[in-house]
């Protein structure tokens, strides 16, 4: 699901639910929305929770400086029923501007652009580390092993600590096919695998991950067959 946030007055945004809800029958997209009508509640979620898209209904620029500062990623759909706020818009990095009344088909428009760049994205998880949330492309993560109460989270870039049980952290990333848990508390990103040894991967940033000895043969032939699947994708 691609959380929507959607912040302004109760009579604006049953209009905006109205394009919403065409978008949701003629595209049939994954998404969730809340609408917020106070500022405070919504800045005070923001700490909370990643929002993909935030729709700002006539809000002051102040709002949109305090969305990018904690949430850098999330699209902006600025809409004013003046255009004096548009460059100091585009300079904090929103991504519409939309002059209100507003123009169905321009909405969807926007929605549909604002949707498709997050699909670059789509594949993340969020995690909290030393009180703040931080979004991970699964696709970087090169391993994460679990570390007492703490998961340890390599990535391509800098290694990232969060407190989360090894279940959960494999829930978060199940969907994504590239991992395998090949030892107890320790999931293996194959992308990032440089080679096979007999009773190791070896990561391409030098780390060597375990196998387990009762499962080496069925993981050998998932890593196999990784290859295979990725030499025909490219």
């Amino acid at each position: 699901m691609m959380p929507i946030a959607i912040l302004g007055s109760k009579s604006t945004y049953n209009k905006i639910l109205v394009y919403l809800k065409q978008l949701y029958q003629n595209n049939k997209l994954l998404t969730d929305h809340i609408f917020f009508e106070n500022f405070d509640i919504f800045t005070s979620e923001l700490q909370k929770q990643y929002w993909h898209i935030a729709i700002t209904l006539n809000q002051p620029m102040e709002l949109i400086y305090e969305i990018k500062k904690v949430s850098p990623k999330t699209k902006i759909i600025f809409i004013s029923p003046t255009d004096k706020f548009a460059l100091e818009g585009y300079r904090a990095d929103i991504s519409y501007y939309l002059l209100y009344p507003i123009n169905c088909s321009e909405f969807q428009l926007a929605i549909n652009k604002c949707l498709n760049c997050c699909q670059e994205y789509n594949e993340y998880i969020v995690v909290n580390s030393n009180w703040q949330k931080i979004p991970i492309f699964l696709k970087d993560i090169i391993f994460a092993e679990k570390n007492g109460h703490n998961i340890i989270i390599h990535t391509k870039n800098k290694t990232i600590s969060t407190r989360m049980t090894f279940k959960d952290f494999i829930e978060k990333t199940k969907h994504f096919s590239n991992f395998i848990n090949c030892v107890k508390g320790a999931l293996v990103n194959l992308s990032w695998v440089d080679n096979l040894e007999s009773q190791n991967f070896l990561m391409t940033s030098g780390e060597r991950i375990p196998i387990r000895r009762q499962d080496r043969k069925k993981i050998k032939n998932i890593y196999t067959q990784y290859l295979i699947d990725h030499q025909i994708k490219n």
